[in-house]
């Protein structure tokens, strides 16, 4: 293998297949709480933009039902002012183009190590590949959040270890996995 090949040490391409594993891991857990908050504002909103209709319930005519109509009222009303500022539909955005990207670079890669564990040895083509998908992850890591939830990150890292232990992985024969 020349030396200049950049898959010369397949480390580099195993870190990031694990990398791009734990990323979408982290994002897809990252849009999935991020949508579930969005959709309780919305909820919300959405229960005091029909209050005329629901207000007139004989459930809402006591004492009891009058103050929580209020208080339902007045959570809507904070709610609908308080969405736009938290700005949840950009981040619903920059999560699932993460979690996408990182999920397809991933599923790019496995086909990678699977081809070149089938034939013992990394081609061009592959090389090239590798390439691609690595330009693709640097373009994705400037979405990234600047400071990632180190719990979570550890979380994920350690199913991403049992998921894909670097022994699973083909190493050629003049190399020793880490």
């Amino acid at each position: 293998m020349p030396a200049s090949n950049n898959l010369d040490r397949p480390k580099r391409l195993y870190d990031l297949l694990r990398t791009s594993r734990l990323n979408a891991k982290y994002y897809g857990y990252k849009l999935h709480r991020i949508q579930r908050w969005n959709k309780a504002f919305e909820i919300g909103i959405a229960l005091g933009a029909t209050g005329s209709g629901l207000s007139g319930w004989s459930i809402w005519q006591s004492h009891f039902g009058q103050t929580s109509w209020i208080v339902i009222a007045g959570i809507s009303g904070i709610a609908a002012i308080i969405k736009p500022i938290l700005a949840m539909n950009q981040t619903i955005e920059r999560y699932s183009k993460l979690f996408a990207g990182h999920n397809r670079n991933f599923i790019r890669l496995s086909q990678l190590c699977s081809d070149i564990a089938t034939q013992r040895q990394v081609t061009p083509e592959m090389n090239t590949e590798y390439l691609r998908i690595n330009e693709d992850y640097t373009e994705l890591a400037a979405l990234d959040d600047p400071v990632p939830q180190a719990a979570l990150q550890a979380r994920f890292e350690r199913e991403v270890n049992s998921e894909i232990p670097p022994d699973s992985l083909w190493w050629p024969s003049d190399q020793k996995a880490p």
